[in-house]
């Protein structure tokens, strides 16, 4: 692992699942909720591994009681079948997709069905993967409401290496997201990344807390963050070119700010927001390197 000063990168699947084998069906609205689709994926995949991670959260009950370290199952995309953004925040196409099985207390986080069918999977293995991005809205008894965005699983079915190989032989419309703008654009002979940024909130003494992110002086995004249950991530994504970039991350209301030169790469390119509050009481951000998805 490489760390970069105080910063953290990686990235993180939120939320819960709704198992179809067969066509794609989208997870209604619970009681007392509003759900707003903002993407929705349809994928042939490569299955990757199934591989333990640790939560990285700040809670008191972090990482061995909060129920976010545990296997994770990871898949590669091959092609996209078909892609509708829908929402100014849908995440855009990606080359990779992983999901929560379990955690260290062998708990399930997705249903039991669907941990049956990705326990069956051999590294190699191809399937129909689809999934959507969603942004809900819980709103509570006593009044107020909390939101929070969910990536609900609408589809996985193995298929055949001769089926895949069919349904891939149209032109490829993968994980790129058009011509390099911003940061990528002043560096016109790199090769060109996607980056997910995801920010968290992990102080419960400021919520919600305004973050700003730029990149080499590009706006990524600013907005309002709610705390949750601290364990609640936003991804935005951005095309960067390999090589060094200058991260500032800021919050008004926080009354913090940090900057950091982070290297990307091909295996490089996670990178995590963390606001949260120091020993001392100090409001800070924290920023650091993975070559790998992390929760």
């Amino acid at each position: 692992m490489k760390t970069v000063a105080a910063s953290l990168i990686g990235i993180v699947i939120l939320g819960g699942f709704a198992w179809a084998e067969g066509p794609v069906s989208r997870p209604a609205s619970a009681p007392g909720q509003k759900r707003e689709l903002l993407a929705e994926h349809e994928t042939v995949a490569r299955f990757t591994s199934i591989a333990f991670q640790r939560c990285r959260g700040r809670t008191a009950a972090c990482p061995d009681n909060c129920g976010q370290s545990g296997n994770v199952a990871s898949f590669t995309v091959v092609s996209y079948l078909a892609y509708r953004k829908t929402g100014q925040y849908g995440d855009p196409k990606t080359s990779t997709y992983a999901f929560q099985v379990d955690d260290n207390h062998k708990n399930l986080k997705i249903p039991k069905e669907l941990a049956a069918r990705v326990q069956e999977l051999k590294p190699g293995d191809h399937v129909l993967l689809s999934w959507q991005h969603d942004y809900v809205t819980r709103f509570e008894a006593g009044g107020g409401s909390v939101s929070f965005p969910d990536r609900p699983i609408t589809k996985l079915q193995k298929i055949s290496q001769e089926e895949a190989d069919r349904l891939t032989q149209k032109p490829a419309d993968g994980p790129a997201s058009g011509p390099a703008s911003g940061p990528a654009a002043s560096h016109p002979l790199a090769e060109t990344v996607q980056v997910r940024v995801r920010i968290s909130n992990q102080s419960i003494q400021v919520s919600p807390v305004d973050i700003t992110v730029t990149i080499d002086g590009n706006p990524v995004v600013s907005k309002n963050f709610a705390v949750g249950n601290q364990h609640r991530f936003e991804s935005f994504w951005v095309d960067l070119p390999e090589g060094r970039h200058r991260v500032i991350v800021k919050s008004a209301k926080g009354k913090a700010r940090r900057e950091e030169t982070v290297t990307i790469t091909r295996k490089m390119r996670w990178i995590d927001v963390m606001f949260w509050t120091d020993p001392a009481g100090k409001f800070t951000f924290e920023l650091v390197g993975e070559d790998r998805p992390i929760m």
